[in-house]
């Protein structure tokens, strides 16, 4: 059974005590736990809780772009105006360092994103956020680590 997290940062910390009692539980942390990448308001939770997380669990985390509830009213007022590349850049590098592509996967949260960028544009946004990857890490995070923890079938390259 795989358990999908649903959280923000302030849950984080209840990953760890999950974890603690249920290690061998196969997990994902969706859409990053939701950093808040405009005020800030919770980073230095979510650093240091993520960080503990890469460290002392077997999670997984979803490189997904979703906006915060909270942000809904105005991103329906002024759609399509694309994703905030460099407030999310630092996160998702972080992800990357802590966790390793090896156990990160890209999701995009279609048709939520669909409220900032099409599929291909936030497909991108999260290419150009990652930064340059070699093409293993690459195949990981946007492929194969989906495929492996899901347990979906190989796919053959066309």
């Amino acid at each position: 059974m795989i358990f999908e997290f649903l959280v923000r940062s302030w849950h984080l910390k209840h990953l760890l005590r999950i974890y603690e009692c249920i290690p061998e539980l196969e997990g994902v942390i969706e859409h990053m736990a939701k950093p808040d990448t405009v005020g800030e308001s919770d980073s230095a939770e979510w650093y240091q809780q993520m960080k503990a997380l890469a460290r002392n669990t077997g999670v997984t985390c979803r490189l997904s772009l979703s906006p915060r509830v909270e942000q809904i009213g105005e991103l329906l007022a002024k759609p399509g105006r694309g994703w905030p590349v460099e407030s999310i850049k630092p996160y998702v590098r972080f992800l990357i360092e802590q966790f390793g592509c090896n156990r990160l996967m890209w999701g995009s949260d279609w048709p939520i994103a669909l409220l900032l960028s099409d599929y291909e544009g936030t497909y991108e946004a999260m290419r150009t956020a990652t930064g340059p990857l070699d093409a293993a890490d690459e195949l990981c995070l946007f492929h194969k680590t989906a495929v492996r923890f899901y347990r979906l079938p190989a796919t053959k390259k066309v």
